[in-house]
């Protein structure tokens, strides 16, 4: 039998004991959310949508730690650790965001490898309006990043 309060519970006590730890993160420091949906950016301005940037049941965004990375880097990245995870996926290109767009919503900012440079976005309120409202305002701060080609699924 699952316990939602109990599990919203640890994964809250961890984010606060963490974050009396030093993160190995600046704030400043380039966070990619690999976009596996056309639902997720509006092509025609060029933005990312806020669906992109809701978290999964567990409560956690899966990004990845990107400072210093080309497109050509991160679409490797994509086609290593995303794409073999999830190959019935397309993968179209990747949402930009800065750490400090996830902290400033009281978001906790993990590291969780394997696979290398994942981060998990963590300590999202248990309300669906509320993770609606972060994930609007981190969206509107997002640079859209589209492949040339995308990453097709397979057939």
């Amino acid at each position: 039998m699952e316990m939602p309060y109990l599990n919203q519970f640890w994964r809250r006590l961890k984010s606060l004991l963490q974050s009396n730890l030093p993160q190995p993160f600046s704030s400043h420091d380039s966070l990619s959310l690999f976009l596996t949906s056309s639902s997720f950016h509006a092509k025609s301005d060029q933005r990312v949508k806020y669906r992109a940037f809701l978290p999964a049941p567990n409560g956690q965004l899966s990004v990845f730690y990107t400072d210093n990375n080309n497109n050509d880097r991160l679409r490797n990245i994509a086609l290593k650790h995303v794409h073999s995870k999830r190959p019935n996926v397309n993968i179209h290109g990747y949402a930009l965001n800065i750490v400090e767009d996830y902290s400033a919503h009281k978001l906790s900012v993990i590291k969780s490898e394997p696979p290398p440079n994942h981060v998990n976005i963590e300590n999202w309120p248990a309300e669906k309006d509320e993770q609606i409202f972060i994930a609007q305002e981190i969206a509107e701060k997002a640079a859209l990043n589209l492949f040339t080609n995308r990453i097709q699924k397979e057939s």
